[in-house]
Order: C-alpha cells, then sequence, then structure tokens
C-alpha cells in the first residue's frame, strides 16, 4: 500500500506492522496503540496517553499532547 491512515478515538489497538507503506498517518484520541510500517514518512498526533511503535526507516513527524510515545519497534 502506498497510504495508511489510522485513527483512533478511544481505548482501542491496531496492529499493522505486516501492511508495509510509504506513508503512513496515525491519529490517537485517548489510549490508543498502534503498530505500523512505514518506509518514508510517518506523521502522528497523539492527544492523550497512546503509543505508536513502527518498523522501516521514515522520516517521524510528531505531535503529542499528554503521555503519548512514539518509538521505533526493536
Amino acid at each position: 500500500a502506498h497510504e495508511h491512515t489510522i485513527t483512533l478515538p478511544g481505548a482501542g489497538s491496531v496492529d499493522a506492522a505486516a501492511l508495509q507503506t510509504a506513508r503512513t498517518s496515525v491519529e490517537i484520541l485517548g489510549s490508543g496503540n498502534a503498530k505500523v510500517n512505514a518506509s518514508e514518512t510517518l506523521s502522528v498526533k497523539i492527544t492523550g496517553a497512546g503509543t505508536v511503535l513502527y518498523a522501516g526507516n521514515p522520516q517521524v513527524e510528531q505531535t503529542i499532547t499528554g503521555a503519548g510515545s512514539v518509538r521505533r519497534m526493536a
């Protein structure tokens, strides 16, 4: 896939680590968790305590309000 957009409005979780995309966008409003795989860009907006784990080597743009985190999967 070329682009992938995830919106989690609450306490949900998405495991899309096996879906490799060029550009991925994640928005978490609450305490959601997402695993993604992006090769070019990863845009993350977290409002709350969400967590985004990512594979690949994208340029990461993040806006976090609260205790959210964005980190590369080990």
